[in-house]
C-alpha cells in the first residue's frame, strides 16, 4: 500500500512537471517551487526515512499512506485548482 501511495505521488509530481513544459517561461515561479518542495518533503524525505529504518519511530503504514495521498491531492489542487 505504501508503494502504491509513493507511485501516486510520483505520478502527481511528474504530471505537474509535464503540465509546466508547454507554458511560457517565467523563471522560478510558484509552480516550480511547489513541485520541487513537494518532491523533496513528501517524496525524498519519506523514502530516506524508510531506507534508513527511521519511519517506524514517527508513523505507522496507514499514517504514511494517508500523508502521501494527501500530499498528492494537495499538489494536484494547487497546480490545476
Amino acid at each position: 500500500m505504501v508503494l502504491a501511495a509513493f507511485l501516486i505521488l510520483f505520478a502527481a509530481i511528474a504530471g505537474s512537471l509535464c503540465s509546466l513544459w508547454g507554458r511560457p517561461g517565467e523563471g522560478i515561479g510558484i509552480p516550480v517551487i511547489a513541485v520541487s518542495t513537494f518532491a523533496f518533503i513528501y517524496l525524498f524525505e519519506p523514502l530516506y526515512m524508510i531506507a534508513e529504518g527511521h519511519s517506524d519511530y514517527f508513523l505507522n503504514e496507514d499514517m504514511l499512506v494517508r500523508g502521501l495521498l494527501l500530499a498528492a491531492a494537495a499538489l494536484l489542487c494547487l497546480m490545476w485548482g
